[in-house]
């Protein structure tokens, strides 16, 4: 799906989609960290960035010494400026702000992961995945930085390395879109489908609403049971142990 920046909740080519922008007003007035990612009916390309509720942001602020409570304030608001070029399609600007950021408070994901999303539009791969390396060591349980750098593998060239990392992602959040389609892909562009790429294309197909995307999911599930010698009716009924027929909670 997309190189996921950090703004929403947790799609391939540069059709990625963009996720709401959330505002932070607890943490600075009127202030809010703008964040792209994919819709849940999509397969984009584009950094997963995220969204910032502002409770989170107002609890990290709480633990912190005054002085270091100003200065995640301050990176916030350069973070938005960041945001603001980045929706405008200023990439270098918004490293620029993102930079600024991280160099005024380093210890907040969201700033590290976004500022990853704006490298990688401008191409700058190895700066990119420093930065979402940084994101996951902050913040390992949120799945888009570790999806992110799937994105950078698969766009390069390495669908393997792209698969290793849009699993891990799914480790963390089994039912995230962008993740699962990133999977399905790498299984199909390696020709390693299996019934763990079945299992997931259900799962997929729960989350997806838009038609085209549905259509391409039921092609490929069929395809790919009776590439595994499956029955469609077996495809769906014999599943990985513990899953149902029923929608996944």
């Amino acid at each position: 799906m997309t190189h996921r920046p950090t703004n929403a909740p947790h799609g391939e080519s540069q059709s990625m989609t963009r996720r709401a922008l959330i505002a932070c007003a607890a943490l600075v007035a009127s202030a809010s960290l703008l964040t792209a990612s994919g819709c849940a009916s999509s397969s984009g390309t584009d950094p997963a960035r995220a969204q910032l509720a502002s409770e989170d942001a107002a609890a990290q602020i709480a633990r912190l010494q005054a002085e270091d409570a100003r200065r995640l304030r301050e990176a916030l608001a350069l973070g938005e400026q960041g945001d603001k070029a980045f929706a405008k399609q200023r990439y270098a600007e918004a490293v620029q702000h993102y930079t600024q950021a991280v160099s005024t408070y380093d210890e907040f994901f969201a700033l590290w992961n976004n500022l990853g999303t704006a490298l990688t539009r401008l191409d700058r791969y190895q700066q990119a995945e420093e930065a979402y390396i940084r994101a996951t060591n902050i913040n390992p349980s949120d799945p888009r930085p570790i999806y992110n750098r799937g994105l950078l593998y698969r766009n390069r060239g390495y669908p393997s390395d792209a698969k290793m990392y849009f699993e891990r992602a799914l480790e963390q959040d089994p039912r995230y879109l962008d993740a699962l389609w990133g999977s399905i892909k790498a299984d199909i562009t390696l020709g390693s489908e299996s019934r763990q790429t079945l299992e997931r294309i259900r799962t997929a197909l729960f989350l997806v609403s838009d038609e085209q995307h549905r259509q391409y999911l039921e092609l490929e599930r069929e395809r790919i049971a009776s590439k595994l010698g499956l029955s469609e009716a077996g495809s769906r009924s014999r599943n990985e142990p513990g899953t149902s027929e029923n929608a996944p909670e």
